[in-house]
């Protein structure tokens, strides 16, 4: 299952949702109240038909097109990222960059400004890692493609380049805009909200 993290000022008050009491109606219900959604947990891709897949929740999935069926003018979160915590299935993956983009289109369309994700899924700590470095630099002040470019050399110099988590994270959306103008002594700040599980949420 997914676990979501709202954030609604950028880096302020942080809530975590166990992703045991994440249902469809609560996704769509922080999805619609928070400038930034942190993703962890799983993702159903098909890709024989992109707008199928979705996040995996405690009631079913929410899929492209449900998110392409909110109403005009529906209040979405400005930044939205997600990391695949599942294990490959049938030792391969269902990550696809094809099918990634499918869902990240259908985000874009519901009015998300910015969909950063995980092609493959990643480690607890590895996941951590990179959100964590990513969330620091945009809290400085960083465009998000730049905080995106940072959190992956952080991660080759931590973890090296074979791990591949560096390059398991990709951006829709435009890399030069700023979340802040100014820089945030402490992160996190704006609204959030994460979904995940625990293993998901692991602290290095």
């Amino acid at each position: 299952r997914s676990t979501l993290f709202p954030y609604t000022t950028l880096f302020r008050s942080e809530r975590w949702v166990n992703d045991k009491a994440v249902s469809r109606a609560e996704f769509l219900a922080q999805f619609g109240a928070n400038d930034i959604v942190h993703v962890a947990g799983q993702v159903e891709y098909d890709a024989a038909n992109a707008a199928a897949g979705g996040f995996v929740l405690a009631d079913g999935r929410i899929t492209a097109t449900d998110l392409g069926r909110l109403p005009s003018g529906s209040t979405v979160p400005r930044l939205m990222f997600f990391t695949a915590c599942e294990a490959p299935a049938a030792g391969r993956s269902r990550h696809t960059e094809a099918a990634v983009f499918g869902l990240a289109t259908a985000l874009l369309a519901a009015g998300v400004k910015h969909f950063v994700a995980s092609l493959r899924a990643v480690s607890g700590a590895s996941g951590f890692q990179f959100a964590h470095e990513f969330y620091r630099n945009l809290a400085t002040g960083q465009s998000v493609g730049v905080a995106v470019r940072e959190a992956r050399r952080e991660s080759v110099r931590r973890l090296g380049k074979t791990t591949l988590t560096w390059a398991a994270y990709e951006l829709y959306g435009d890399p030069t805009s700023r979340y802040v103008t100014s820089r945030v002594e402490s992160a996190p700040g704006a609204a959030s909200v994460q979904i995940g599980r625990a293993s998901c949420r692991e602290r290095v």
